[in-house]
């Protein structure tokens, strides 16, 4: 009882890579799907659903 399953060294290089993963999946989905002009633009072209009625029309 109280062993060490993973040494400090490994730890860090866990906790390294886990940062480092963690930071590159942000950067690639905020690219994807963040906030642009471009994307700002689109949304401001859809139909807003609370001007539509019930059935979709105006």
């Amino acid at each position: 009882m109280g062993e060490m399953i993973l040494s400090p060294e490994m730890l860090a290089v866990f906790l390294l890579v886990a940062v480092a993963g963690s930071v590159i999946l942000y950067l690639v989905a905020n690219r994807k799907w963040g906030y642009t002009k471009k994307r700002e633009r689109e949304l401001e072209e859809q139909p807003s659903l609370l001007r539509m009625g019930k059935k979709g029309k105006k």
